[in-house]
């Protein structure tokens, strides 16, 4: 007799949790959805950039992927996608423009202006006929007076400029994905 609450409250919550399991799992695209290969870049381009645009098509409902061929290896072999991105150039870095240091005499605090540049051209082919269907500069540039250094009662620390440097070219990347995912969803969807 002890047991058969027992079955009862076990299969009540494995009833409450299958329906729970099934409504979690998202599919990031429709099955009808045009594929996107993004292209191997021959420049230098920072994996993190591919990755933001590959992650950003997805979040647009497209099947993107990235994938290790060229855009003369895509030409040459039989079609992996709907569409080819190709990614081109990579400008950009972070400068830092002087400096200024505000203290007194248990205090001072060192800032700086930091300006983050990125620009990239995007192109987008479709992939059985290699024909360039459209391409657009992607650029993004950031400002950003930022502390470099706190020193109290004469203890002196540099704050991680290289660290806050990486994150907002980082942002600048995310941002410049956001705009090329844009471009390539706009432009297939006008097809």
């Amino acid at each position: 007799m002890k047991r058969l609450p027992l079955a009862l409250c076990l299969s009540l919550c494995a009833a409450m949790l299958v329906p729970s399991a099934a409504l979690a799992f998202k599919p990031a695209h429709h099955a009808d959805a045009p594929t996107i290969a993004i292209l191997q870049p021959g420049d230098e381009i920072d994996p993190y950039v591919i990755d933001s645009l590959r992650k950003e098509l997805r979040a647009r409902g497209f099947d993107s992927f990235e994938t290790q061929m060229s855009l003369d290896d895509a030409a040459r072999e039989e079609p992996v996608a709907d569409y080819y991105v190709d990614i081109v150039g990579n400008e950009g870095g972070t400068a830092d423009y002087g400096g200024v240091d505000i203290g007194g005499r248990e205090a001072n605090v060192s800032l700086a202006l930091l300006v983050s540049r990125f620009g990239t051209e995007v192109r987008l082919y479709d992939a059985r006929t290699m024909e360039l269907v459209a391409h657009q500069a992607v650029n993004k540039r950031s400002r950003a007076v930022l502390p470099t250094g706190i020193s109290l009662a004469g203890v002196y620390a540099y704050i991680g400029v290289p660290l806050i440097q990486r994150a907002q070219y980082r942002g600048l990347a995310r941002a410049a994905s956001r705009d090329a995912a844009s471009f390539v969803t706009a432009t297939i969807n006008g097809r």
